[in-house]
């Protein structure tokens, strides 16, 4: 008997008399619950948090390069000085990033924690300067195509 069947024997009751009404709307009454809703992981959590100070780690580097003043000067010079103006938000994608690393290693200590937070993000400037460096080099070509 397959388990619907089952269900169905059950709710008909031993006169052989279904009680359709009250069977099926049991069923479609929980055929219409959700699910409870999940609490928040808080390694998912910490994720999406790094995952955002990232974003705005790099946006504050995009924007700059794409506003501020080359006078003339070198594009790597024009660079360190966008990247020293968003050290607070890479201070604070750090420190998500050192939330994150004790969540999945809680017993590591403080410092190794902070080295790898370090070291993360010493592994996304290279790319991070570069598109900045792109970006002041093409304002710059097109600033002296416009004279």
């Amino acid at each position: 008997m397959t388990p619907a069947a089952t269900m169905v024997s059950r709710v008909r009751g031993n006169n052989g008399r279904g009680r359709w009404g009250v069977g099926l709307g049991l069923l479609l009454a929980l055929a219409a619950c959700d699910a409870p809703p999940r609490p928040p992981v808080p390694g998912q959590e910490a994720r999406k948090a790094v995952d955002a100070a990232t974003l705005a780690y790099g946006n504050c580097i995009d924007t700059a390069a794409k506003t501020v003043a080359l006078a003339g000067r070198p594009p790597g010079n024009v660079v360190a000085e966008i990247v020293q103006s968003c050290k607070p938000l890479r201070a604070e994608l750090a420190a998500k990033i050192a939330v994150l690393q004790k969540l999945g290693h809680p017993k590591q200590s403080d410092d190794y924690i902070a080295a790898v937070a370090d070291a993360s993000i010493k592994a996304l400037e290279p790319q991070i300067r570069s598109d900045a460096v792109v970006t002041l080099v093409s304002r710059d070509i097109d600033a002296r195509n416009a004279k």
